[in-house]
């Protein structure tokens, strides 16, 4: 005689695991006339026909079977005589555990979590990240909407969408490998996100290599420093919203920042050691991570 154990199950590694919908118990080559009396470690089970039993998916048994091991004894009792069978398994009846969710990944960054508001450009992946305790998480099937409609399914990658505002983020049942799943998890996971492609804009004020004055002195007595003034602004995404916007800007080897503006005068120059033809450099990124640079040559030389 030996135990028989029928039903869903999935190989993670070097383990077998059980699980997801009722499993059937039946002694192989039972004696007829003979009992058996079932008994199992953790959780219930429920008497069926012909000495057999089965393991049912009930409430219970998905908060109590995690996929750790159990033992199973069927005491089979025939004219007297009783033959203990016993069979040790990996049950899991239990769902994925509600922690974790969705992490982004920017390109050459760590993953981060994804939460509502995100701006992000090309070559963000997304991961869904649910933990399961027993047999692992079967794969999540990501996709993007924007209000009701379907834009992608599949979802894998910023690649795969165009650039516009109003995303959110869809999944479908969060369930592991033997189908034992979150309830309500097919409800939105998290947004809205915009996608933002293309990177701030940079302009000067004056051509590259046009000379920059010492003090000004105007008619009315007033003294003003001549600056070279680059302005800065994020393009509109491309359905008209507003862009991620400007998030980082920086003006070297000298220059003072203020909101979309960055201005550098000859003092400034000067104090920083430049000389003769000075190249002046300006950066700007924006919220989704996209990055600009521009160089402009400034004349020094003939500046006093």
């Amino acid at each position: 005689m030996a135990l028989r154990l029928s039903g869903p199950h999935q190989t993670a590694g070097t383990l077998t695991y059980w699980g997801g919908e009722d499993l059937e118990l039946t002694v192989l080559n039972l004696p007829k006339a003979a009992t058996v009396r079932w008994h199992l470690s953790r959780g219930e089970l429920t008497l069926g026909a012909d000495g057999g039993a089965t393991i049912p998916a009930s409430k219970t048994n998905r908060q109590v079977l995690t996929g750790t091991p159990v033992t199973v004894t069927a005491e089979v009792d025939s004219g007297g005589v009783v033959s203990p069978l016993s069979l040790s398994v990996n049950l899991d009846f239990a769902p994925p555990r509600a922690e974790g969710g969705v992490t982004v990944t920017r390109p050459g960054e760590a993953p981060v979590p994804f939460t509502a508001g995100m701006a992000l450009r090309r070559g963000v992946t997304f991961q869904a990240r649910f933990e399961d305790d027993g047999v692992g998480m079967a794969p999540v099937n990501l996709s993007a909407w924007r209000g009701s409609l379907p834009v992608r399914d599949g979802l894998t990658t910023t690649d795969h969408l165009p650039e516009a505002s109003e995303y959110s983020l869809h999944g479908t049942y969060l369930q592991d490998r033997l189908g034992n799943r979150i309830d309500g998890s097919t409800e939105v996971l998290g947004g809205p996100f915009s996608t933002d492609y293309v990177a701030p804009t940079i302009t000067a004020d004056r051509p590259s290599g046009a000379p920059l004055a010492g003090p000004i002195t105007h008619e009315d007595g007033t003294v003003t420093d001549d600056a070279l003034v680059f302005l800065v602004a994020d393009p509109l995404l491309a359905d008209g919203a507003a862009g991620s916007g400007v998030s980082r800007l920086s003006i070297r080897p000298a220059g003072t920042v203020t909101a979309g503006v960055a201005r550098v005068t000859l003092a400034q120059l000067r104090a920083a050691g430049a000389t003769g033809q000075t190249t002046v450099i300006v950066t700007a990124t924006d919220l989704a991570g996209n990055v600009t640079t521009v160089e402009q040559e400034v004349d020094l030389a003939s500046s006093h």
